[in-house]
């Protein structure tokens, strides 16, 4: 992890360094701080009369304290949610394609904020909300995945062009050599979305054709617990027993049981490294 040092510096440090590394804007000693950003040294970051460093190299605990105490510092503990803000801007953010750094950036005004958890970036259009699977990991091609298909997550995924009943969906996701996918996260859900056209919906590998109301949700061989309906469903009504991720409203992200006669697109999954028994 990263390591913040933060050092105050008071006018008599030129007479005695007893204030130098105290990391408490009132000790009685430094009655008078330093307002100037020159009086950091190089690599350091001015504020509220201190001074503070996010260090390049990462340290467990003990060794970063010691760091700090080689810098001619303090490791740093923040007191208010002012001086928490400023440090948690001041440590990089780090964006990837693969394995490549993206140095581009394109921050909404106000933002980044850095409020409490929020760790990641998102690609904000039109009233979507696009969240990235955590900045580390940005969607990209692979060229361990098909042409037309998408990487995300060490898996290939597929939104089909033609439009199918539900039992042939899952029959055309195994002809392409993959499986009808079902999203395990909030994360996958959000990113499946991020493919589907605009006010469409593609089914997903749920379904209660063996027992009403009973879904099971399946991805090959393996069952899928998670969920994310809709609050209004699954409402059970005569002859909906398939399951589709929707984006037919721009808000929509969530499942809803339908007839399995309809005729949507579908979502296929494979892996880039073989884990899926298809």
């Amino acid at each position: 992890m990263l390591c913040l040092v933060s050092v105050i510096f008071s006018t008599s440090l030129l007479i005695s360094s007893s204030c130098f590394g105290v990391v408490a804007s009132q000790d009685p000693e430094c009655p008078t701080f330093v307002s100037d950003n020159s009086s950091c040294p190089e690599a350091w970051h001015y504020w509220g009369n201190s001074c503070y460093r996010i260090t390049e190299s990462n340290f467990p605990w003990s060794k970063a304290r010691d760091e700090c105490r080689n810098l001619g510092g303090v490791l740093a503990v923040p007191s208010s949610s002012q001086e928490s803000d400023f440090i948690a801007n001041l440590i990089p953010w780090k964006c990837r394609e693969g394995n490549v750094e993206v140095a581009y950036r394109n921050w909404y005004p106000g933002e980044p904020n850095d409020k409490e958890d929020e760790d990641c970036g998102m690609y904000y259009r039109r009233g979507i909300t696009k969240w990235l699977d955590q900045c580390f990991t940005f969607m990209s091609d692979n060229s361990s995945c098909p042409e037309s298909w998408h990487y995300w997550g060490n898996s290939c995924y597929k939104i089909t062009e033609t439009r199918f009943s539900w039992s042939e969906a899952r029959d055309e996701c195994r002809n392409l050599g993959g499986v009808l996918c079902v999203p395990s996260s909030d994360q996958e859900n959000d990113v499946i979305v991020n493919w589907v056209p605009d006010d469409s919906d593609v089914w997903i590998d749920c379904n209660d054709q063996e027992v009403k109301g009973i879904w099971k949700c399946r991805e090959g061989n393996e069952e899928i617990t998670y969920r994310n309906w809709d609050p209004t469903q699954p409402d059970n009504k005569v002859n909906e027993q398939c399951v589709v991720l929707s984006k037919m409203c721009e808000m929509k992200r969530q499942w809803f049981d339908v007839s399995c006669q309809r005729h949507n697109m579908a979502v296929c999954k494979m892996a880039a490294r073989p884990f899926l028994q298809v």
